[in-house]
């Protein structure tokens, strides 16, 4: 009947729903900086079990219990989290450690953001969107104003081993993929207000 097809609707859109995995760079002992980025996420309007979340905190801080606080907090929101601390300062062990429980669990889209950076609470629900209302195939997705950007598992799956450094490999992948701006692969992050507040008439 109509009920069970829209709860077979409902539920393959949940088992379709596109997941995000986070690594927060914590490259200084900033706390202003981290909870106006932890607030950022704690903010994002999506699925919670559609989230994971990886604070990548470098070298050994002064006070780690601010930092298990933070994870504890964030757990009591309902989201998946871990707390990484690199005693060691190589880049590619950096990558490797912040990254490897995000790619272990398969997430859609990798975003790594730094201390102080924030997530538009609809810039999940927009890829999301496009990935399974649009069914574009939405390789990165660059919000330029919060300067942030969802790479999918597989474009960092075949590319990392190119470069070694996220970052190289996300700089280089953005400006290939603005120089492919008419393709469905590469798109820019539009808030739903923008879009809505666009003139009906042209002017000039």
């Amino acid at each position: 009947d109509k009920f069970d097809a829209e709860d077979l609707v409902a539920r393959a859109r949940l088992e379709s729903m596109s997941t995000f995995g986070i690594a927060v760079e914590i490259d200084s002992e900033n706390i202003d900086q981290l909870n106006q980025t932890l607030d950022s996420i704690k903010s994002i309007d999506y699925p919670k079990n559609g989230i994971g979340i990886i604070l990548s905190k470098y070298g050994n801080p002064a006070n780690i219990q601010n930092y298990v606080n933070k994870v504890v907090e964030l757990q009591d929101l309902k989201f998946k989290v871990k707390l990484v601390v690199h005693g060691e300062m190589d880049i590619t062990t950096i990558d490797k450690d912040a990254f490897y429980p995000l790619l272990a669990a398969k997430y859609s889209y990798l975003i790594k953001i730094k201390l102080g950076s924030k997530i538009d609470c609809q810039y999940f629900n927009f890829i999301n969107s496009e990935v399974n209302d649009s069914l574009n195939k939405v390789g990165l997705c660059e919000d330029c104003d919060n300067g942030v950007l969802a790479i999918h598992y597989n474009v960092v799956n075949n590319s990392y081993l190119n470069f070694e450094n996220y970052d190289l490999m996300a700089e280089a992948l953005k400006k290939h993929g603005r120089g492919l701006s008419n393709q469905s692969t590469y798109i820019k992050y539009e808030k739903k207000q923008q879009i809505h507040n666009k003139p009906s008439n042209k002017t000039g």
